[in-house]
């Protein structure tokens, strides 16, 4: 096959891949791929498959690797850091820790797709250095599996693509009021739970997940919500309710069951997660009204000294917070005005006013933000035809791209600010769909959470549609 006219003048850039790069050099010459390729094992165990499917057989090798790896023996490179190095004879890469590694060799892979554009016999690569680390530590998405169950396979397949993306916190929302999808060996009933779509994960399930999300450098941070969204939990456990009669979502906080309960799902779920540093504890958009008419939840009021059931919430919120801490663990809440204990994490999600309210909230020294006026909320349409819930708006790829977290915090910002995390909500999502909501939104997020701020998106979408039409998939 001829080679295309002026080809020694196409080689595929470094900076071609995503998310943007932090640094980059461009030397004289390109790399030569061919049919065989001698590699580091580690590279051929992340790359291996890639290269098959483009007709080069990797050949690992300990000396005389052409695509080498080795820890970075410079300081500069931080946590998550690595530096490519593409000569004439070798592709070297140096990395700060493992995490740093795996986004490496991903990186690379996406470059290899650009190289292989024309085929094994004229896979090229620029010459030069790229070096790249994060701007967030925490680059987030929270998956609802509580209103739509998603099979172990799929949940699997996004904890891939994120690796892919450099995202590296999968917020799992569990239990809500239409379904309780994580095990519990003390309350097995909580199982029969699934009002939207039936399901839950066994023990080998989770043993799976965690380990796809080891491979692909993903901490877990499962969440089990209180004390509101329990509608479905209060009509197995009535007694847990302020009226056993009645039909409320909020349990009782006047009942000492209700925070022993609690614990003990927590206590369950770290056994189950035992790896996991954060566990999400909810908080949010409980109803006061039933604690306000509840004998025993104003009875708790007066016992503790509190002058109302808001502050009776928080107080059930603060206990439930130091029973994580005392076991090594950091919780983190919703956006709440309650201070809870100085290791929680605030997650903020409204509007452009409430980031600048948690920007100065006393709680902990980390926030994570998800929404400013709802730019990470990927439930969200992307299009006037999809379904919705009538307080949504469009939110395009540009909008999620666009979206600055650090805006509206003020000058407390830097070393509160731990980043961003993107939630997908699933009333209206089922699992056929979740692809076409995350995906192409993901990856504009994945860029914001990453690179340094100020991007082109016209420059970002150019380098995703290139990564497209070479053959490069998301999902």
């Amino acid at each position: 096959m001829a080679r295309p006219a002026h080809y020694e003048t196409i080689a595929p850039a470094l900076t071609g891949g995503i998310p943007r790069c932090v640094e980059s050099t461009r030397q004289e010459g390109e790399f030569r791929f061919g049919k065989r390729l001698a590699m580091s094992p580690g590279a051929v165990a992340v790359l291996g498959e890639t290269l098959r499917k483009f007709g080069t057989e990797p050949v690992p090798c300990q000396e005389g690797a052409q695509v080498s790896l080795a820890p970075g023996a410079s300081p500069a490179l931080p946590p998550e850091g690595f530096r490519l190095e593409v000569t004439p004879r070798e592709i070297h890469l140096e990395y700060g820790d493992e995490s740093g590694r795996f986004y490496g060799l991903t990186a690379l892979e996406q470059l290899l797709y650009l190289a292989y554009r024309f085929g094994a016999d004229q896979a090229l690569l620029e010459c030069g250095t790229l070096v790249d680390c994060p701007r967030l530590p925490w680059r987030g998405v929270m998956l609802d599996s509580a209103r739509h169950f998603q099979s172990p396979d799929t949940v699997k397949r996004l904890l891939r693509a994120m690796g892919r993306l450099r995202l590296n916190r999968f917020h799992w929302h569990l239990t809500d009021c239409e379904g309780w999808r994580i095990p519990c060996k003390g309350a097995p009933e909580l199982a029969q739970l699934g009002t939207l779509q039936e399901g839950g994960y066994t023990l080998q399930d989770i043993q799976e997940i965690r380990q796809v999300a080891r491979e692909n450098a993903i901490a877990i941070v499962p969440e089990i919500d209180f004390p509101g969204h329990n509608l479905g939990l209060l009509r197995l456990h009535r007694e847990l309710r302020c009226d056993p009669q009645g039909e409320s979502g909020e349990i009782c906080l006047g009942n000492p069951d209700s925070l022993a309960f609690a614990k003990a799902r927590f206590q369950e779920a770290m056994e189950l997660f035992p790896e996991s540093q954060y566990f999400h504890i909810g908080g949010d958009e409980a109803w006061d009204g039933n604690w306000r008419a509840c004998p025993k939840c104003q009875a708790m009021c007066r016992k503790l000294g509190l002058p109302s059931a808001r502050k009776l919430e928080e107080w059930f919120m603060r206990e439930l917070s130091q029973f994580l801490v005392d076991q090594g663990k950091t919780p983190i809440s919703w956006r709440t005005e309650a201070i809870l204990t100085p290791r929680n994490v605030l997650q903020c999600w409204g509007n452009a006013n409430d980031m600048g309210a948690c920007a100065w909230h006393d709680q902990g020294e980390n926030q994570v933000i998800s929404s400013i006026d709802n730019a990470y909320y990927l439930d969200y349409p992307q299009a006037s035809e999809e379904p919705r819930f009538c307080w949504m708006v469009n939110l395009s790829e540009e909008g999620v791209y666009s979206a600055n977290p650090a805006a509206h915090m003020g000058e407390k910002l830097g070393k509160r600010l731990l980043g961003l995390e993107c939630p997908l909500w699933t009333e209206l999502v089922p699992e056929w769909r979740l692809g076409a909501k995350l995906f192409p939104r993901l990856v504009a997020a994945a860029e914001s959470a990453w690179s340094p701020w100020g991007g082109s998106f016209g420059d970002y979408r150019s380098r995703r549609c290139a990564l497209e039409l070479a053959g490069y998939a998301w999902w």
